[in-house]
């Protein structure tokens, strides 16, 4: 009868243990998930800053026009410059497509496409994961303006989320890994 007993309490035990192993994997694979998608997020923002920052410090560069901003809203600009350190003068233009969602459900339908384009070439679509994309001009005081040739500096500011859900915990939680960025850029060419 105690053979019986300890092969019951055996068995209890190691259901237990096995259950507890079960768990701790599960915990694990859910963390690498949302760690896998955080540094996704990161990097793209990392990438789409670097380009973008790159882009608008030349702006104006080995340009002889006086106005170096052709056409500026929040969502898009056009403006010339060297941008590809050739010695001739480039249109360089970005545009955000809030229209179009890259993604169906059920992946993320907020992310949208930042297009680049260069002189007249097709234009770049840029799919990092842009949720959102803002651009606010200053003047040399840091007041903002609307008019063209008194741009001394630009905000760039924008979100990305990831493409797919991680896990939900709250109500108001949609599941996506977010990252914001903003920045203001000072083009030392449109003195």
């Amino acid at each position: 009868m105690s053979t019986m007993l300890d092969i019951i309490g055996s068995f209890i035990i190691g259901s237990f243990v096995m259950v507890m192993l079960l768990n701790i994997n599960a915990n694990y694979a859910r963390v690498q998930g949302t760690q896998t998608l955080t540094k996704i997020v990161q990097s793209n923002a990392t990438t789409a800053s670097a380009l973008l920052e790159n882009d608008f410090r030349k702006i104006g560069y080995r340009c002889g026009d006086s106005l170096k901003i052709k056409y500026m809203d929040s969502t898009r600009i056009v403006a010339l410059g060297d941008f590809d350190d050739n010695g001739v003068v480039d249109s360089l233009q970005y545009g955000f497509d809030y229209a179009t969602s890259v993604y169906a459900s059920p992946s993320n339908t907020k992310i949208r496409l930042l297009y680049r384009r260069l002189n007249t070439q097709t234009p770049m679509a840029i799919n990092l994961g842009f949720t959102r994309f803002q651009l606010s001009y200053y003047d040399s005081l840091e007041n903002p303006t609307s008019i063209p040739a008194n741009v001394k500096s630009i905000k760039v500011a924008f979100q990305f989320e990831s493409p797919y859900k991680f896990e939900t915990t709250t109500q108001y939680d949609t599941g996506f890994y977010s990252m914001y960025w903003e920045r203001i850029i000072k083009p030392k060419n449109t003195k």
